[in-house]
């Protein structure tokens, strides 16, 4: 045990090799009991996190009404309410961490609506068949728009863009496939790949998949990967 939460640290603070760290993503992805165990690592960081917080602020008060010329009958008062407050605190933050407030499909299928629907159009003469596929993309000519984006295998928003219209068609598999070649060109500057995949994941919502988003939007977020703002809100909506 102590083993498997050493790779698990490791792989989070970006410490495995490449093909090690590869490896252990896909294992994850096919083992059930190693993605529980990893969400069940990222919940227990988050609360010890909380309660490290809630323990300062704790001394702190106490500090603070220390220095005041009080009676210690209300100095004692302040102590045990904070005490209290903060057991109270953690109670509740523990079930808010261990159990969803909104179903991963719901808050997928909403981040699509406000997001994935329409794509800004930037006219350049280089990117003509691009602009126009993200142009059919905006009427709502999906299929259309898809034909365009598969004969530009090598361009990146083509890639990103035909992972989205898989994800809108419900085609998961597929959408998967597009963010993962995406995530995988390490030299863009920006690349939403893993997040979109996470998204994909929450939107399918099967067997281990809301698991493995949490796990996705958790790198998406140490990294400071593209998406890190709106992956950290899902997170905490997802009660992680």
């Amino acid at each position: 045990m102590t083993e498997l939460l050493e790779k698990i640290e490791s792989y989070f603070q970006g410490e495995l090799p490449e093909n090690e760290h590869l490896a252990f993503e896909k294992q994850i992805l096919s083992d059930k009991t190693l993605a529980e165990n990893v969400a069940f690592y990222l919940q227990t960081k988050q609360i010890t996190k909380i309660v490290a917080q809630e323990r300062r602020k704790a001394e702190f008060e106490n500090l603070r009404q220390q220095q005041k010329p009080i009676v210690p009958v209300r100095s004692l008062y302040v102590r045990y309410a904070s005490i209290a407050a903060s057991l109270a605190l953690l109670v509740g933050m523990s079930w808010w961490f261990f159990s969803p407030k909104v179903s991963s499909t719901e808050l997928a299928s909403t981040y699509i609506q406000d997001n994935l629907t329409t794509i800004s159009v930037t006219m350049d003469g280089q990117k003509d068949a691009l602009q126009n596929g993200i142009g059919l993309f905006n009427e709502g000519k999906l299929a259309e728009s898809q034909a365009i984006f598969v004969h530009l295998p090598n361009n990146a928003e083509a890639q990103k863009m035909a992972g989205i219209v898989a994800l809108r068609t419900e085609k998961y598999e597929e959408a998967i496939g597009y963010f993962k070649k995406l995530s995988s060109q390490k030299e863009l500057y920006a690349n939403p790949g893993v997040f979109l995949e996470a998204i994909t994941l929450l939107k399918r919502n099967q067997n281990t998949d809301t698991s493995q988003a949490k796990i996705l939007l958790t790198q998406v977020v140490q990294q400071k990967l593209e998406g890190a703002k709106e992956a950290e809100r899902i997170l905490g909506m997802l009660g992680n």
